[in-house]
């Protein structure tokens, strides 16, 4: 189901399935695979996926952010 791209249907289903919530779950989904890995030398260190997560974190906060002010001047727009 992971890779057909259906990687949402795996999780809540009251996730909004929005562009930012995609790339949030394919990033996190690619970094847990990565630390699931067999062996030491395949799977990153802790500090390496704490920077990743923050990397995640930062890229969501700023597509949500974009949508928001799209979303607010379509509003602005309409009325």
């Amino acid at each position: 189901m992971f890779m057909d791209g259906k990687y949402l249907e795996l999780l809540d289903p009251k996730l909004e399935k929005s562009p930012a919530a995609s790339m949030m779950v394919e990033k996190v989904l690619h970094l847990a695979f990565t630390c699931a890995a067999p062996t030491k030398q395949g799977r990153p260190t802790m500090k390496k996926t704490a920077e990743v997560l923050w990397d995640i974190r930062k890229d969501y906060q700023t597509l949500w952010r974009d949508r928001v002010i799209s979303l607010n001047s379509d509003l602005r727009r309409s009325q």
